[in-house]
């Protein structure tokens, strides 16, 4: 059994058929996608679809695309900028593919790792993580999800603090999940930042690299940053190379560190 990473999808059907084309994954292999699957590319409906059917063994963690595609859904909110997810949400098996979209965490293990969409603050361990990762996932599938729903698309998570109480500490951690790309060395986050690894600001460094990370041991998968680019070493794979821009689409066989890339097909 092989396990194969996949980086950001965001509805780019035909890259992601190409890709599995080129994989061309056996029965007993799976596919774990790091989040963002829907939106901003042109087909989240066949995308949604692809991933649902059984054909291929799938995992997936939810990156902030997919949280702001189950708000759109749950709360019948109006397009955001550069949205594409109207066929989806008017789709007939629209309450299905929701219900399958909504079924993941944000963050789980694979066995060399551990997979998730944006970045993890440096104060968390690997088994704290996946504990708040655990706590989020059976809020947003229980009676909270939609008032859960309304804070995170509203962006006033607070920066991390272990002192937090329990929502404010989940919505915290949604924040770090799914958007973290840099940080300073206390670990307060830059959420809007998503240039390259040149125009990193001073006193800035990306969430991986900051000193004393409590992480450190753990291979840790992520995509969200598409101007980062490729890497993959014995700490962190950054997997999203900007398919959704014109770019390719990425994945790596966990086993043997295999790369499997497509260039953007959606033209």
């Amino acid at each position: 059994m092989a396990t194969y990473v996949v980086g950001d999808v965001q509805g780019c059907y035909r890259s992601l058929r190409a890709l599995v084309e080129k994989i061309a994954p056996g029965k007993n292999d799976c596919l774990v996608f790091a989040g963002d699957i829907v939106n901003r590319g042109p087909s989240s409906l066949e995308v949604l679809r692809f991933l649902c059917d059984g054909s291929v063994p799938v995992r997936c963690v939810l990156g902030n695309h997919d949280l702001w595609a189950l708000a759109r859904y749950y709360l019948k909110l109006p397009p955001g900028k550069r949205d594409t997810l109207d066929p989806l949400l008017e789709a007939e098996d629209a309450p299905a593919l929701f219900a399958w979209l909504g079924q993941w965490p944000l963050a789980q293990t694979i066995p060399s790792g551990v997979i998730f969409h944006g970045g993890l603050h440096p104060q968390w361990t690997t088994e704290q993580t996946l504990a708040l990762s655990a706590a989020v996932q059976k809020r947003l599938s229980g009676g909270e999800r939609d008032a859960f729903l309304r804070r995170i698309i509203v962006r006033d998570a607070p920066e991390w603090d272990p002192a937090l109480d329990a929502l404010e500490g989940e919505l915290a951690a949604v924040r770090w999940f799914t958007r973290a790309r840099i940080c300073d060395t206390s670990g307060r986050m830059d959420a809007e930042f998503s240039g390259s690894l040149e125009a990193v600001p001073a006193g800035m460094l990306p969430w991986y690299a900051v000193p004393g990370r409590k992480t450190r041991g753990t291979r840790l998968y992520f995509g969200h940053w598409a101007a980062h680019g490729f890497l993959s070493n014995s700490e962190v794979v950054a997997l999203d190379t900007g398919c959704v821009w014109g770019g390719s689409l990425t994945a790596v066989r966990a086993e043997d560190d295999r790369v499997f890339q497509v260039p953007n097909a959606e033209a």
